[in-house]
């Protein structure tokens, strides 16, 4: 009896409701199509996307490691995983209420009865009982409601899996550009202890021939000036070159000391890298990917909140036992059941059902936005990357040939200036010259080296650790 009260029940929800719920559950949220090129600005066309992690390209074992090393004991990078997790815990939740909630309770008590007009210590009696109870409450998901909110959170949670890939692989790629920083820190230092060394030679050379007759009191006084000049480049790029390695330091999760090894040279940037076409992007980018959920998980949330105007449908049971002796409690024949359904069909609710219509509505297009505008930023940092990548290209090949030019200037000037063919302002002019040219050639190699490790970001690819970064072992 109580079996077809319910399927009467539930009959009368569905065709009272059929007509209502059929234009209550269409949602549209695709994304503008965005005008993509077949291939890339001045790129290849057919080329196929090159995925691999750029630390290949650099072949530095010592950057490797410092990578690993780092990106294990980064705190940020730990938040964002701790926020993944609990974004998974929170799937976890929305996917109880799919199942029956079962509690069960174990209730003894003791009671007194008073005598007749007796209020003694020792007059009446005592009762005892015994219950035990085994209850379930089932929300039946007939419209789909509770699965559309799972299906969201479920899709935030792969969001948060996104982000932290994104996060990932942004944190390898600082820590990447940070090194170049140091390691061309580090060269630049080098560089002017070569320049005070060189002029430290010469100004020896220039105060033996003053006291000779040979040179004038200008030549003598012009180059203890650029001598001391020198020093004090070279003092602030020491200043420069401890505090990049302290930094590496602390990103790695060190003391900051300014004893981290780190590599002497730049790495040589031998190949171009083979692009694809940019539609292929979107399904590389993590951040792209993340906000593709996002949307999709809004989509999910309007189709809950329009089903939040049908009813819901609920069972509710208990089985237990009640007995005034303990050694009854697990007695069949004592035991009493009941079952029960619910239907709750909304009615009035001071329009709070189509206000959240219309926020979950408002959220789709916010996504929509988010979604187009993310894509728009991805294919923003490829073209300028790329851009910037061959122009570096073309300015290291003049850079170079300036720096050679410069540094065989100013041997030739210095030959031609002890052997009196030309004057001190010459050879001046050629020292300051080779080393602005020598130090611009360092940074142009690190500018190269740190556009690289963008444009294979940008690209979607990254770095690649020798263990997951991603387990729910951890969690």
């Amino acid at each position: 009896m109580v079996y077809a009260s319910l399927r009467m029940v539930l009959l009368l929800a569905i065709l009272i409701n059929l007509t209502a719920c059929s234009s209550l559950l269409k949602t549209d949220s695709q994304p503008e199509v965005l005008d993509i090129p077949s291939q890339w600005k001045g790129s290849v066309a057919g080329a196929t996307i090159d995925v691999r992690p750029w630390t290949e390209d650099f072949n530095d074992p010592l950057l490797n490691a410092f990578i690993d090393e780092s990106i294990n004991k980064n705190y940020d990078l730990e938040a964002i995983r701790s926020a993944m997790f609990m974004s998974h815990a929170n799937a976890r939740i929305n996917g109880a209420d799919q199942l029956p909630q079962i509690s069960a309770g174990f209730n003894p008590s003791r009671n007194k009865r008073n005598s007749s007009g007796g209020f003694g210590v020792n007059s009446g009696s005592y009762t005892d009982t015994w219950r035990i109870n085994l209850n379930i409450n089932w929300e039946f998901d007939l419209w789909g409601k509770i699965a559309n909110r799972v299906e969201a959170s479920t899709l935030d949670y792969e969001a948060s899996q996104e982000d932290f890939k994104a996060a990932y692989l942004s944190l390898a790629g600082n820590l990447g550009r940070s090194w170049a920083d140091a390691v061309a820190a580090k060269i630049l230092y080098q560089l002017n202890v070569d320049t005070v060394n060189n002029y430290k030679n010469n100004l020896e050379i220039i105060e033996q021939g003053y006291a000779q007759g040979i040179y004038t009191a200008l030549d003598l006084r012009l180059m203890r000036s650029n001598f001391a000049q020198a020093q004090n480049l070279l003092y602030a790029q020491e200043v420069v070159k401890n505090n990049t390695v302290r930094t590496l330091e602390v990103l790695s999760g060190r003391y900051p000391k300014g004893e981290l090894l780190i590599s002497n040279q730049l790495p040589e940037i031998t190949h171009d890298i083979p692009l694809g076409i940019p539609a292929t992007l979107l399904a590389r980018r993590h951040d792209v990917i993340a906000a593709r959920r996002r949307l999709a998980a809004a989509d999910h949330r309007v189709a809950e909140a329009k089903k939040a105007f049908l009813p819901n449908i609920s069972l509710t049971g208990s089985v237990g036992n009640q007995t005034r002796e303990l050694s009854d409690i697990l007695n069949f024949n004592f035991f009493v059941w009941n079952i029960a359904s619910n239907v709750v069909q909304p009615i009035f609710q001071g329009g709070r059902l189509w206000a959240q219509v219309d926020q979950s509505e408002a959220t789709v297009r916010q996504a929509q936005a988010q979604y187009a505008q993310t894509a728009l930023i991805a294919f923003q940092e490829v073209e300028s990357f790329l851009n910037a990548d061959k122009q570096l290209k073309k300015q290291l090949g003049t850079v170079q040939v300036s720096a050679h030019e410069g540094l065989e200037a100013e041997l030739l000037a210095q030959e031609q200036y002890q052997s009196g063919l030309t004057d001190i302002v010459t050879l001046l002019e050629s020292q300051r010259r080779s080393f602005e040219t020598q130090s611009t050639l360092i940074r142009t190699r690190m500018e190269r080296v740190q556009n690289r490790i963008n444009l294979h970001l940008a690209l979607g690819g990254g770095y690649a650790q020798s263990k997951p970064i991603i387990t729910h072992d951890e969690n």
